[in-house]
């Protein structure tokens, strides 16, 4: 799960907006493939985003690229409103899109 820890450290020092799906399509663009469920429990249990800490979870209404509202937690900085997530909700990196970023043998 290190490679999610960097990316959560980075989104994190930057005090970024972000879904689980944010975090799981910079991982899997870095070149390792992992289950966005398995991003959106180790996000649930992170010391980075634990109750009480910097960053609050927040159940919002966000538009996915093709206008259609969906309801998404939204992980934000403490004190920042929810409604900064500006950016449309990525769709899930397919399986796939991965191989095509990442030919075997490359």
């Amino acid at each position: 799960m290190q490679e999610i820890d960097t990316v959560l450290r980075e989104f994190t020092g930057r005090k970024a907006l972000f879904t689980s799906i944010d975090i799981a399509n910079e991982v899997k663009r870095r070149g390792t493939w992992i289950p966005n469920r398995d991003v959106a429990l180790y996000m649930r249990q992170h010391e980075l985003l634990a109750p009480g800490g910097d960053y609050l979870m927040t159940l919002t209404t966000v538009s996915l690229r093709d206008g259609r509202p969906v309801e998404a937690y939204v992980y934000h900085p403490a004190g920042s409103p929810v409604t900064e997530y500006g950016e449309i909700l990525q769709s899930a990196m397919s399986p796939q899109e991965f191989a095509a970023l990442h030919p075997p043998g490359s």
